[in-house]
């Protein structure tokens, strides 16, 4: 990342936490993707701030993870929000170690699938927050839509094979029509945080309403290219329905929902074009990604290098 960018983003994080009466605090830069994500310690306490400026999920975010602490569900305590010309979300700081696709076990895989369950199990409100079913994920009124202007960085046959796999998806959805409700939405290893057999997850800015089914996929799609990906899907599935036995019905279903993962993937990737962490290869990530698309609509099945 460029030093005048992360300057900036750190003037931007001092700024919040001196709205937050929090200026004496220690500050460190973590991370830079849609939010910029910071350390901060304050006394005896350490915390973690998120910085976004373009955006106010954070305000749905907290009231979500509020009613996460009030059904016991182990993600990030809130501890200030502050809405002015950005958001800005300060939790308590987790304990735990995050996981690789190299370093995660069949064990760190049953605690997610344990986790998700008890997640979806937890008839959890979802007024005000975004959806996650079709529209949500693909339409151009969705959380992943890149704009009129960047949708121009897909070529015409790159549309046609996401058009085409989308189609295959909504299949899925509609046999998903009755086991929906709210998902975290964004289960990526980098979420999550592992403290012995407990499991913390954290960045909620994605969740809403959606199939229960999709909430599997964030990881699953990830952990694609290992060696190992078969027997770590195994593990989160029998650990997932031994804790939510109505779901096994709806297997068959997985490999269309983690294809329309990588969809939501490329349209992600073309709204962060301008992300330092993308320069010079979105063209190259996606077609790579459509590519794999296109066995997926010859296999059924989605391999990713």
């Amino acid at each position: 990342m460029q030093d005048g960018l992360k300057t900036r983003l750190m003037n931007y994080a001092l700024e919040m936490l001196d709205h937050m009466k929090m200026s004496d605090a220690t500050v460190s830069f973590l991370s830079f993707t849609h939010n910029a994500v910071f350390s901060v310690q304050y006394e005896s306490e350490r915390y973690i701030l998120k910085v976004n400026l373009n955006n106010t999920r954070h305000v749905q975010e907290v009231a979500l993870l509020r009613q996460l602490d009030e059904k016991g569900i182990l993600a990030p305590q809130v501890v200030h929000q502050i809405q002015t010309y950005a958001t800005a979300l300060l939790t308590k700081e987790l304990r735990g170690e995050s996981r690789t696709n190299d370093s995660i076990t069949d064990d760190d895989m049953r605690r997610i699938g344990q986790y998700l369950a008890t997640l979806h199990n937890a008839d959890l409100e979802t007024d005000g927050l975004h959806h996650l079913d079709w529209e949500g994920l693909f339409g151009d009124t969705g959380v992943y839509y890149p704009g009129d202007d960047n949708m121009q960085v897909f070529t015409d046959e790159q549309l046609a094979t996401i058009a085409r796999v989308t189609e295959q998806v909504s299949i899925s959805m509609d046999a998903l029509a009755h086991d929906t409700g709210l998902i975290h939405g964004d289960f990526l290893l980098k979420n999550l945080l592992f403290d012995g057999d407990t499991l913390h997850a954290l960045d909620w800015e994605y969740a809403g309403w959606g199939y229960y089914l999709y909430d599997l996929t964030p990881v699953l799609w990830q952990l694609k290219p290992s060696t190992r990906y078969a027997d770590l899907e195994a593990a989160l599935w029998d650990s997932y329905i031994t804790h939510r036995p109505e779901a096994e019905q709806y297997f068959t279903h997985l490999e269309a929902m983690i294809a329309g993962r990588q969809v939501a993937s490329i349209r992600w990737v073309a709204a962060n074009q301008d992300n330092p962490y993308m320069q010079g290869k979105v063209e190259q990530i996606l077609q790579q990604r459509t590519d794999e698309l296109s066995q997926f609509l010859e296999t059924s099945v989605l391999t990713r290098q």
